[in-house]
């Protein structure tokens, strides 16, 4: 098989990359220790990976508008966000189209990149950037995170900006024009709940396919006086955030942190 992307990480027994055509970083195993070229391989360039090969490549049209950097160490990017309004506002260079209330309410505080996909941005630094409105274009840097939940999280606002990469409708754009993204692979929003699964904490996208465990079990944290509270949910596996509650509410999934939920399902 290959892969091609740009080169993040390389470790002694696997190779860390980000592909921008799936919106996604990617990790194979080292295959590449004794190649020809091992020091000419540097983070931040392009390569293909072709089993024991790893080949040099130009920047795409969408590649070139991601920007990698080592500080110290660690590795960032800079790269132009989005994110939905639902607010009628003048428009400039860096505005899009806004969408219907309910469609902002299910992305609500979303962060995404045409090249990352959805992005972590706690502090709500986009927000922040002199000027910004949501439902605007913006320069970021982005701290890459290997091994965390946070694996791309918002480090740095710089500036609203005009995007001028190539065309890549937003999550909640393909939403409010009507197609059908309940099936996409990293195009769901979840809502993290804490312990106890009434106070979301985070959204975020799960950028991984989720496989089934058990269907129709009992939640025990179902609420009898409360109509919307069901007394069934699923539990499926994520490869990001490991065992989960599925349960439909509002029209939405929400995806719940489930590591002591397991245990008390034991």
């Amino acid at each position: 098989m290959k892969f091609r992307g740009i080169l993040l990480n390389i470790h002694e027994n696997y190779v860390t990359f980000l592909d921008c055509e799936k919106q996604r970083e990617i990790q194979l195993r080292n295959t590449y220790k004794n190649v020809r070229n091992r020091e000419e391989i540097a983070i931040g360039r392009v390569y293909w990976f072709r089993d024991k090969r790893i080949v040099l490549m130009d920047r795409n049209d969408m590649e070139e508008h991601v920007m990698v950097a080592e500080r110290n160490g660690e590795v960032f990017l800079r790269t132009f966000v989005l994110t939905p309004t639902a607010e009628v506002q003048e428009q400039t260079a860096f505005s899009t189209p806004r969408v219907s209330e309910g469609v902002h309410h299910r992305y609500r505080r979303c962060v995404w990149s045409p090249q990352m996909g959805m992005l972590h941005d706690p502090r709500n630094l986009v927000e922040r950037i002199r000027g910004y409105n949501p439902g605007e274009y913006a320069l970021v840097w982005v701290k890459y995170r290997p091994g965390s939940e946070e694996v791309f999280r918002v480090e740095e606002g710089i500036r609203r900006d005009e995007y001028p990469g190539p065309v890549r409708v937003s999550p909640w754009h393909e939403e409010e024009n009507g197609l059908d993204i309940s099936h996409k692979r990293d195009m769901e929003i979840k809502e993290v709940a804490s312990l106890n699964g009434t106070r979301p904490i985070e959204m975020r996208t799960i950028f991984n396919p989720s496989i089934y465990v058990a269907e129709g079990v009992r939640d025990p944290q179902h609420n009898p006086d409360r109509k919307d509270s069901p007394q069934y949910c699923d539990l499926m596996y994520n490869i990001e955030l490991g065992i989960i509650r599925c349960k439909e509410n509002s029209g939405t999934v929400s995806i719940i942190l489930k590591k002591c939920f397991f245990e008390k399902m034991q």
